[in-house]
């Protein structure tokens, strides 16, 4: 059993940009009572239509330190823990991109773990910058196509990656890593993601070592274009 000490603040409404595909403002979260080894996120989403949905996380108010970016959601509940330290008495705020609304308010509340040292850094970054149109924050990928998710290499080595997908049909994607802008090395073959109703998400946790200034690509072996979202943890 562990003895690490655990923060729940309350939970938290945070609202949409009041344009499609625009971030709402900054909302508190809460202020760390302790240095925090890990971060739980449980978000909700009730809104039927409200299916483009992403989260940033920072510290204070006008954040120059986000420690989460584009953390990609979907109607319905979800729960999240990442390895990230924060440190005492750090003002965390969210907010949050609807693609396809306007005005989404969503359910947000962190589950702190106590514990953490400065040397546990990380930081989540999401594939944000890849639009498919002006109302979608995730992208497409078409049938037999292999789709960049970063828009650039990334510049530090990576250890997780969250990957979300969803259709209302099953389907099935390669991910792979390459220095440029096409694949050099395959990771994962195969993964399955079955049909969802209202294109709800899949999520996916993988373990990985990728080294830096490497590019991710999805790749569509099927016959159907599936909306994805990639997230990776540095």
């Amino acid at each position: 059993m562990s003895n690490s000490p655990l923060w729940t603040p309350t939970p938290v409404a945070v609202t949409s940009g009041s344009t499609a595909n625009t971030f709402g403002a900054w909302t508190a979260l809460g202020t760390t009572p302790f240095s925090l080894k890990k971060l739980g996120i449980i978000f909700s989403q009730p809104s039927e239509g409200a299916n483009n949905i992403a989260l940033n996380i920072g510290i204070g108010s006008a954040p120059s330190n986000i420690m989460i970016n584009y953390l990609y959601m979907n109607i319905g509940w979800r729960f999240h823990n990442f390895p990230l330290f924060f440190p005492k008495g750090a003002a965390i705020y969210g907010q949050v991109i609807g693609g396809n609304v306007t005005s989404a308010s969503s359910q947000v509340q962190l589950i702190g773990y106590g514990g953490g040292w400065e040397k546990d850094q990380g930081f989540l970054v999401g594939s944000g910058g890849l639009l498919s149109s002006n109302t979608d924050i995730w992208a497409s990928v078409a049938s037999g196509a292999t789709a960049q998710m970063t828009s650039a290499v990334v510049p530090h080595r990576i250890k997780k990656l969250y990957i979300i997908g969803g259709l209302n049909e099953n389907f099935t994607l390669n991910i792979g890593i390459g220095p440029s802008t096409s694949v050099t090395e395959t990771l994962f073959t195969g993964l399955s993601f079955p049909a969802t109703a209202n294109y709800d998400s899949i999520p996916y946790e993988l373990d990985v070592d990728i080294p830096p200034n490497m590019n991710i690509f999805f790749a569509n072996p099927g016959s159907y274009a599936p909306y994805v979202g990639l997230n990776y943890l540095c």
